[in-house]
C-alpha cells in the first residue's frame, strides 16, 4: 500500500529534524574547541575548485526529500527511512569524538553558482568532515532512483550521482578521506538494509574459531591505520575482515550477499572487496601450487564435474558448463550459465544439512534436463562442493554409505578436505525429505517443483 501524503511529509520531516540534531550539535561543539585537526593529502592541492559542481551537489537534497513521496509501499519507505538514520547516527559519534575541519577558504563564484554556494553555506559548517554524509546519502538515495527509473535511464542515474559524491572535492567541500569515509559509510548501510533480507536478521551456527581469526586479522589491519596517511586505506580492509567475522560469528552466509544470479550486491562487493580479492588470490595460489586441475569429472558418465569456481571461466580445452550449482558464498560466479542455482555457503565450516540437501537435488534435476556437462563448484572444490557430492552420492548416486562415497569422490579428487562435524552434516542431509526450491526464486532447476 502506498504511503498517504501526510505520511510520507511526516517521514521527511521527522527525518530531516534528525539531520539538524545529528549535524548542528557536532559542528557547535566542534567550534568551541581549539585545535580541530584537518587531514589532508598533497596531492589534494592540485584538485581544481568547479564552480558549476555545486549544481551536481545542490541537487541531491531534493532528490532526497522527493524520495519519500516515491515510495510505492510502506515497506519501502521504511527501508529508505531506515538507512537514512543508520547513517546519520553512526556518522554522529565520529563528528562528535573525532571532528575534523576543512579551512582552506573557497574562491568566489558569480551568478547562479554563487547563488547555490550562498544557499549551501546557510546550513554548512567547516566541521562534521569524515565521513562525509553527502557522499554515505548519494549511495542511499543514488540507489532509491537507480530501481525507480527505467533499465534505459539507469546509465545516467550512475553517472549523475557519482558527480554528486565527486562534486564533494571539486567544491572544495570536502577532503579525499571524507570522501572515502563516506563511501564506506553508505556501503556499510545498504549492507545493512538490503532490498532482500537484512544480514541482521539471518540466524546460523556460530563458528567460533574462524570468526576470531577474522577479528584478529581485522584488528592487524587496523593497526597501520594509526600512523595516518596513506595507511588509512587499512580501516576498508579490517572493515571487511570484521565483517566476515561477524558472518561467521552468527550472520552466516547471508552476510555476503551473495544474489541468486551469481553476482554480489554493490555495498557487500565494496565492503568486502578486500576480503574477496585474497581469498581469491589464496585460491589460485593453492591450486597452483598443488598443481590441481580448475574441475574433474567424478559421476554421471563423465557429466557430472567438481571443482572451483573459475572453472565457469571460459578457456581452451575447458568444458563449457550448461548448468552448474554454486555453493561459494565470498566469491561472484565469474560467469552463469543458462541453467544455474547458487545455494552460498561458508568456507571451512560445516554447510548446514539443508542446505547441502537443496544443493544435491539441484544437481540431480539439472542432470536429468540437460545432456550436457554440469559443474559443482564452490572456492578451491574441494570442501564445500565435495560435501554436496557426498550427499548427491548418498541420495541420487550408487554409493550406499559413507565410506563407499569417500571412496568415489577421493579417485576424482584425492585432495578432498571437510570441515570438522561436515560427516554429520551430510548424513542428515542424505536423510532429509526431497528439497523444496521455491525460496531460491527464479533461478531453481528445471524440475525442482516435480521434486519437492
Amino acid at each position: 500500500m502506498k504511503p498517504s501524503f501526510f505520511r510520507s511529509l511526516c517521514a521527511l520531516g521527522a527525518t530531516g529534524l534528525l539531520f539538524a540534531l545529528s549535524y548542528g550539535l557536532p559542528n557547535h561543539l566542534a567550534a568551541q574547541r581549539g585545535g580541530v585537526p584537518e587531514i589532508m593529502f598533497g596531492w589534494e592541492a592540485r584538485i581544481p575548485f568547479w564552480a558549476w559542481s555545486i549544481l551536481p551537489y545542490s541537487s541531491l537534497t531534493p532528490l532526497y526529500a522527493l524520495a519519500f513521496f516515491l515510495c510505492r509501499s510502506k515497506a519501502e519507505q521504511n527501508r529508505y527511512l531506515a538507512r537514512l538514520w543508520t547513517a546519520q547516527l553512526t556518522a554522529l559519534p565520529f563528528f562528535l569524538l573525532l571532528p575534523l575541519q576543512f579551512s582552506a577558504a573557497k574562491p568566489a563564484a558569480d551568478g547562479w553558482a554563487g547563488m547555490l554556494f550562498a544557499a549551501v553555506a546557510e546550513f554548512d559548517r567547516p566541521y562534521n568532515q569524515a565521513p562525509s554524509l553527502h557522499v554515505a546519502f548519494a549511495w542511499i538515495v543514488g540507489r532509491f532512483y537507480f530501481f525507480r527509473l527505467p533499465e534505459r535511464w539507469r546509465p545516467a542515474v550512475q553517472t549523475w550521482f557519482a558527480l554528486i559524491a565527486l562534486s564533494v572535492l571539486t567544491t572544495w567541500q570536502h577532503h579525499f578521506i571524507d570522501l572515502a569515509g563516506g563511501a564506506l559509510l553508505g556501503a556499510l548501510v545498504l549492507w545493512l538494509w538490503p532490498d532482500g533480507t537484512s544480514p541482521l536478521r539471518a540466524r546460523s551456527a556460530a563458528y567460533r574459531r574462524p570468526a576470531r581469526i577474522y577479528l584478529a586479522a581485522a584488528l592487524l589491519c587496523a593497526l597501520p591505520a594509526l600512523s595516518g596517511g596513506a595507511w588509512l586505506w587499512s580501516l576498508w580492509a579490517a572493515v571487511s575482515c570484521l565483517l566476515a567475522a561477524a558472518a561467521y560469528g552468527g550472520l552466516g552466509a547471508a552476510a555476503f550477499q551473495k544474489q541468486a544470479d551469481g553476482s554480489t550486491a554493490a555495498a557487500a562487493k565494496l565492503l568486502f572487496l578486500p576480503y574477496s580479492l585474497a581469498a581469491l588470490w589464496g585460491a589460485r595460489c593453492w591450486l597452483r601450487a598443488k598443481r590441481m586441475p580448475l574441475c574433474v569429472p567424478f559421476a554421471a558418465g563423465g557429466r557430472l564435474y567438481l571443482g572451483s569456481l573459475n572453472a565457469l571461466r571460459s578457456a581452451p580445452g575447458r568444458p563449457r558448463f550448461q548448468a552448474a550449482v554454486d555453493c561459494c558464498a565470498e566469491q561472484p560466479a565469474p560467469w552463469r550459465p543458462p541453467h544455474y542455482l547458487c545455494v552460498p555457503m561458508l568456507d571451512t565450516v560445516p554447510p548446514p544439512a539443508a542446505d547441502l540437501r537443496d544443493a544435491a537435488d539441484a544437481l540431480q534435476n539439472f542432470l536429468r534436463q540437460t545432456d550436457s556437462a554440469v559443474l559443482l563448484c564452490c572456492a578451491l572444490g574441494l570442501g564445500r562442493s565435495a560435501a554436496v557430492a557426498m550427499v548427491w552420492l548418498l541420495r541420487h548416486g550408487s554409493c550406499r554409505d559413507w565410506q563407499q562415497a569417500w571412496n568415489c569422490l577421493q579417485q576424482s579428487r584425492p585432495q578432498l578436505r571437510l570441515a570438522n562435524g561436515a560427516r554429520e552434516q551430510i548424513e542428515r542431509a542424505a536423510a532429509l525429505p526431497a528439497a523444496d526450491m521455491s525460496e531460491y526464486g527464479n533461478n531453481r532447476p528445471p524440475g525442482a517443483s516435480q521434486a519437492a
